[in-house]
């Protein structure tokens, strides 16, 4: 919209939060971990087109996300190493 907001949840928001997710995946046990995951996508689903308006991610988020996505590499890659 005109004035920087939008319709639902952003769709760049859903990777973020999958990732997050998966850092269970070896905490929990597989089968309830497929059931966490695929809930958690069917609410963003619902959040996706949800009628409420969300401000879009600009500004000082470039600098949270980015530091977000450096932090889970970090922590995937000590994951992998820890294998």
């Amino acid at each position: 919209d005109r004035d920087g907001t939008i319709a639902g949840l952003s769709l760049d928001i859903t990777p973020l939060v999958v990732a997050l997710v998966f850092l269970l995946e070896d905490v929990m046990n597989h089968d309830a971990f497929a059931v966490l995951l695929y809930t958690i996508i069917v609410v963003l689903s619902f959040l996706h087109v949800a009628p409420f308006k969300m401000r879009k991610m600009v500004g000082h988020w470039y600098y949270v996300i980015t530091a977000y996505i450096l932090i889970m590499t970090v922590m995937y890659a000590f994951i992998l190493w820890a294998k």
